[in-house]
């Protein structure tokens, strides 16, 4: 694969990710993307009614990428999960 196939797929991996977790968490406030111990990579995130943590489809080297569309997008992303967990108890 030719670098340029490379980042294009790592584009449409970003996309499907992004599309997945506003489609199951429609509204999508605030949000961090974790890598698990296991490779997966979860977006969990909340709306105003709506607490979810949704395994996307994405390499842990593109959870950058997929933080700055979701940012892009409106949503308060956190750099980690305890930075998140502090903004729902404020909430």
């Amino acid at each position: 694969m030719t670098e340029l196939q490379h980042q294009s797929a790592a584009q449409v991996a970003v996309a499907r990710a992004v599309s997945r977790a506003l489609f199951l968490v429609p509204n999508l406030q605030r949000a961090v993307v974790v890598a698990e111990a296991d490779g997966s990579v979860h977006v969990r995130g909340d709306s105003r009614k709506l607490e979810a943590s949704i395994g996307v489809d994405l390499q842990p080297q593109h959870i950058g990428a997929l933080c700055q569309r979701l940012q892009q997008l409106g949503v308060r992303v956190f750099a980690s999960e305890s930075e998140y967990a502090q903004a729902l108890a404020e909430a």
